[in-house]
């Protein structure tokens, strides 16, 4: 029985296949390093995007924080005023029976 295939023929199928599979890791290598270049790229773009709304999200806190704190300010001095107002409404309403009252005296003592 003759053998299927000579050694020279076996030879030369594993050289042809060895190319091919050489061929075809270097073109996987070369898309799997594009592909890495692409994920870097957007890594990047992504990364100064969200740099970029933590920038803004911090100025608008910022912004809020000092407008809240000029209306705090505001309170304050409202409630200073209003407390002022308090007492001053407080002394002339507690001096309007001592004057009634020292009218009455004065009236009944001279007559």
């Amino acid at each position: 029985m003759a053998p299927l295939l000579d050694q020279e023929s076996i030879l030369g199928t594993w050289k042809e296949w060895a190319k091919h599979i050489i061929s075809e890791l270097n073109r996987l290598t070369d898309q799997s390093t594009a592909t890495l270049m692409r994920l870097e790229n957007n890594r990047a773009e992504c990364d100064a995007k969200v740099s970029g709304l933590q920038q803004a999200l911090m100025d608008k806190m910022m912004a809020e924080r000092k407008d809240q704190s000029e209306e705090l300010t505001t309170l304050k001095i409202e409630i200073a005023i209003l407390k002022t107002k308090a007492a001053m409404w407080g002394a002339i309403g507690a001096s309007i029976p001592v004057i009634v009252g020292v009218v009455l005296d004065l009236w009944l003592n001279h007559k």
